[in-house]
């Protein structure tokens, strides 16, 4: 638990130090990919905190474009 509380922490000190800039520059794009990017790496550190088991992407890829391999390979031989 005081994993998690200390990284929070340290996310709202960077976005503490980071946001303010940006507005100041009129930088909204760049503050908004900031914050979605913040917000997702604190949700994976969370997960591998907790030990949350997540699904490996490779499989997905492989998922999709496996069978247009097997595709190609038999139109081409």
């Amino acid at each position: 638990m005081w994993k998690i509380v200390c990284l929070c922490s340290v996310a709202v000190l960077m976005a503490f130090f980071e946001v303010p800039s940006l507005l100041k520059k009129g930088w909204l794009k760049e503050l908004s990919i900031f914050l979605f990017l913040l917000c997702i790496g604190m949700g994976l550190i969370i997960t591998r905190i907790l030990q949350v088991e997540l699904p490996n992407p490779l499989k997905g890829i492989l998922y999709i474009y496996e069978p247009a391999g097997k595709w190609i390979m038999k139109i081409l031989s």
